[in-house]
C-alpha cells in the first residue's frame, strides 16, 4: 500500500496559479514515485474565490494530516501550511521539507 503524504505549502500568500502549480506538480511527482499524496491546493478547484473562509479549510484539512504518514513542506510563506507543519509535528507525524528527503 502507498504511503499517505500530505503535501503542505502556500496558496493564498504570493501567485496563487504559480502555488496550486507547484503543489500539483509535487503530487505527481510522489505519486509517480510510489506515494499516495493529498494535495489540499487542489481545493481551488472547488473555492477559488474563498467564500468558505480560510478557518473552514483548515478545518477540513487538519484531519488529514494527522493521519498522513509524512507531510511535504513546500517552500513559501503560509500561515496555513506552518499551522499544518506544526500539526503534523504534533502528532508524530515526520515533516520533509524536499521530495529528495522523503524518498530517500
Amino acid at each position: 500500500m502507498r504511503l499517505r503524504i500530505y503535501v503542505a505549502g502556500p496558496l493564498s500568500q504570493g501567485d496563487r496559479k504559480h502555488n496550486v502549480q507547484q503543489a500539483a506538480w509535487a503530487g505527481l511527482q510522489l505519486i509517480e514515485l510510489g506515494y499516495a499524496p493529498l494535495v489540499p491546493h487542489l481545493s481551488d478547484f472547488i473555492d477559488g474565490n474563498d467564500s468558505l473562509g480560510h478557518s473552514t479549510w483548515l478545518d477540513v484539512d487538519l484531519p488529514w494530516v494527522t493521519v498522513s504518514q509524512a507531510l511535504l513542506r513546500l517552500p513559501g510563506p503560509s500561515k496555513g501550511a506552518d499551522m499544518e507543519e506544526e500539526c503534523a509535528k504534533e502528532h508524530g507525524v515526520p515533516v520533509f521539507y524536499s521530495i529528495e528527503d522523503l524518498n530517500e
